[in-house]
């Protein structure tokens, strides 16, 4: 089974890999999740399958066959484990009304939940801005199967499982989207990581044709 490089599999214990505390200032204890020696990725770090990213003309990360998708605001703190994932971030882009880019891009390690978010999206073709005080046009809404796991690694993509924020304490159970299947990659999915990407009519004809609704 694959599984994803997160910053707890590789520094020192005593480093802060996922809070906002930079490396050895972070004030919590050393049993805390924050602070792993070297250890086999927990499950939720472990997918075996492809990902799903739906998305529509509204969405900061739009695909290109150049670029693959890249996100909305580039993340300065790529190079810092623990500067990765805070929590504030995070939230920030998992908040529907918020429409500031992120360094994030969402994709769906459940198929059976793309294509509810698919089918949801497609059925609600105007988006209510908070900001404005009005609904616009989501405009088309696409699906773009993505590689699984071990593509992405050997491509240095960087991404991580909201299950392992929400273990990790980024997350509370009490905030909305923690309980999706879905992850959070830093910056950029490249292109050549992309398996194909098509239209959500595109999608649900090849899910009929399959036999599976998504309703199982």
């Amino acid at each position: 089974m694959a599984t994803a490089i997160h910053p707890s599999t590789v520094v020192q214990l005593g480093t802060c890999s996922i809070c906002t505390w930079r490396a050895g200032s972070c004030s919590i204890d050393q049993t805390s999740p924050h602070k792993c020696p070297s250890q086999p990725p927990p499950p939720e770090l472990c997918h075996d399958g492809l990902f799903y990213r739906v998305y529509d003309s509204l969405s900061q990360s739009q695909y290109s066959p150049d670029d693959g998708f890249l996100c909305g605001e580039a993340s300065p703190d790529q190079d810092l484990p623990e500067r990765r994932y805070p929590r504030a971030a995070v939230k920030k882009h998992l908040d529907w009304y918020n429409r500031d880019p992120t360094p994030y891009i969402s994709i769906f390690s459940s198929f059976k939940q793309a294509l509810r978010e698919c089918r949801l999206r497609s059925e609600k073709p105007d988006v209510y801005r908070k900001d404005l005080g009005w609904a616009l046009p989501r405009g088309q809404v696409r699906v773009a199967v993505i590689a699984g796991l071990e593509t992405l690694i050997k491509n240095d993509v960087y991404l991580t499982s909201l299950a392992h924020l929400r273990n990790a304490g980024v997350l509370t159970r009490d905030d909305g989207f923690a309980w999706q299947p879905e992850w959070l990659v830093l910056d950029q999915i490249p292109a050549s990581c992309v398996v194909a990407d098509g239209t959500a009519e595109e999608f649900m004809e090849c899910c009929t044709q399959l036999g599976d609704d998504g309703d199982s």
